[in-house]
């Protein structure tokens, strides 16, 4: 497998950075929280808010306006097959 640079130079500053704290978990997150939060010029994304999508029952299809033309039945009765007359 080919060795990616970029990915490599992420683990190592992780590497780093976890070193600095002991490996202490804990730690390692304080530091990123403060990092987060003395950054002031980076963008705040707010959660978006999920759009309603209708069901197909509910869209303004045309098979789904009304009754059928064909009366009070609905499909057409006494019809089975062809050999039957």
């Amino acid at each position: 497998m080919t060795r990616n640079p970029i990915i490599d130079e992420i683990h190592r500053i992780r590497k780093a950075h976890a070193k600095k704290f002991n490996y202490d978990v804990a730690a390692i997150f304080e530091d990123l929280r403060r990092r987060d939060a003395e950054c002031r010029n980076l963008a705040k994304l707010r959660p978006v808010k999920p759009r309603r999508v209708p069901h197909v029952a509910e869209a303004q299809a045309p098979y789904a306006a009304g009754p059928t033309r064909r009366g009070k039945g609905g499909a057409r009765r006494g019809r089975t097959g062809a050999g039957e007359k």
